[in-house]
């Protein structure tokens, strides 16, 4: 097995234990290097969330403060897992709310 699949496995695995439902890869090409990690998340309620004339949403202070907060965790949560640090540490972290 190589060095990627295990890292993946490593951080999916990692997520599911602290709680967080994810889907996770690396980069191809150019960005081989890079590991995605995408969440899926609940809101908070309350949610006043609301959406532009122009199709894009505008999150509440409740949603902005979760996201936030998760990003920041799970961030975290994936440096110790990997070992990665520093200025180019190739993560890439994107949390749905739904």
């Amino acid at each position: 097995m190589n060095r990627r699949t295990e890292e993946t496995k490593i951080v999916k695995y990692g997520l599911i234990k602290a709680g967080y439902k994810a889907t996770v890869k690396h980069g191809r090409g150019t960005a081989h290097s890079w590991i995605d990690v995408d969440v899926q998340m609940v809101k908070p309620q309350p949610c006043t969330c609301e959406t532009t004339p122009w199709g894009t949403v505008e999150r509440c202070d409740s949603c902005k403060n979760a996201y936030q907060n998760h990003y920041r965790s799970i961030l975290e949560l994936v440096r110790q897992l990997t070992g990665r640090h520093g200025e180019y540490e190739n993560i890439g972290v994107d949390i749905n709310l739904i």
